[in-house]
């Protein structure tokens, strides 16, 4: 099957997390009957920085990959006044974020793993000028969470 086949399956397992600066609270866990977005590459080649979340089998082999925008950045991504000006980041401040992601329910899905660059080394920026910062991409992601895919009937 290819990196990029498309996961049709009848069955998906939801995640619903808390996250609270660099803590991550799972709230609910549910199989769901739903199609689910397409892996993206699972063999990443070199090291890789970002966030993104992982199905793994039993052996840690990634079955199944998704990137996302960081639930954890302590800076968000904004928008100018301007349309035609440079994006920039701000502050995100503490508040608590509710964050779900979405898996195929596969028999051979064991985990989900939650990957990113490690929070306080991405809090650092630098500035490009006053009004512009950016983070620093290039820390290599670690796992920061892993919770078993629980069965179905284990969760009612």
């Amino acid at each position: 099957m290819s990196d990029h086949a498309l996961f049709d399956p009848e069955r998906a397992v939801r995640f619903t997390f808390r996250v609270s600066g660099a803590n991550i609270e799972l709230l609910e866990q549910r199989h769901l009957a739903m199609a689910v977005l397409p892996s993206h590459p699972l063999d990443l080649g070199t090291v890789q920085s970002g966030f993104w979340f992982e199905l793994q089998d039993s052996e840690r082999r990634a079955v199944y990959r998704r990137t996302m925008s960081n639930p954890l950045a302590a800076f968000l991504e904004v928008r100018p006044d301007n349309p035609d000006g440079p994006l920039y980041y701000q502050a995100a401040g503490p508040t608590d974020r509710i964050v779900s992601i979405v898996v195929p329910d596969l028999p051979n899905g064991d985990s989900v793993v939650l990957m990113s660059s490690q929070p306080n080394e991405t809090d650092t920026v630098v500035k490009r000028n006053p009004e512009i910062i950016r983070h620093d991409r290039a820390i290599p992601a670690r796992e920061i969470a892993r919770f078993p895919i629980e069965p179905p009937d284990a969760l009612q």
